[in-house]
């Protein structure tokens, strides 16, 4: 099935980001004190408003400028390669809740570039920074505790 990425794109950026306003003054509640300025819901809104916008400009490039990639779509490969990674994210969240944070992290930064046939080694040297600075930024800047090595 041939697919035009620009405008499928757009569309599932508009619908997603849609749907999430409509949900955020449900996940995050508004101080019941206003103050003028800044709420906690400004920042996640402000992104979802950029998702939107990127959405509709991907609709106008597609449909307004002829500018569009067609990609082939293999579904029966698509298939299994998604029931992968949905199994790689199940034993990810198993492994953070027994075995902590980073340690599941390393284990699904090898299994994904692995499933998908990533041989260098810099992108796994990336993802592991990457993992370990996150870590400790929730742990040692934000003081949230996170699974392993000192956190929860």
């Amino acid at each position: 099935m041939k697919v035009k990425t620009n405008l499928v794109g757009g569309i599932v950026f508009i619908i997603i980001s849609t749907i999430i306003w409509l949900i955020i003054p449900s996940q995050i509640p508004m101080p019941l004190i206003k103050s003028a300025g800044v709420n906690p819901q400004l920042m996640p809104k402000l992104v979802v408003a950029i998702i939107f916008i990127c959405g509709v400009l991907l609709i106008l490039q597609s449909l307004v400028l002829k500018k569009e990639n067609v990609i082939e779509v293999h579904f029966k490969k698509e298939e299994t390669t998604a029931v992968l990674v949905a199994l790689i994210m199940v034993l990810y969240t198993v492994l953070i809740i027994k075995a902590g944070f980073l340690i599941g992290s390393f284990v699904m930064i090898i299994a994904m570039l692995l499933l998908f046939g990533v041989k260098k080694i810099m992108p796994y040297v990336i993802c592991f920074a990457l993992a370990i600075g996150i870590y400790y930024m929730f742990v040692g800047v934000f003081h949230i505790g996170l699974p392993g090595l000192g956190g929860i």
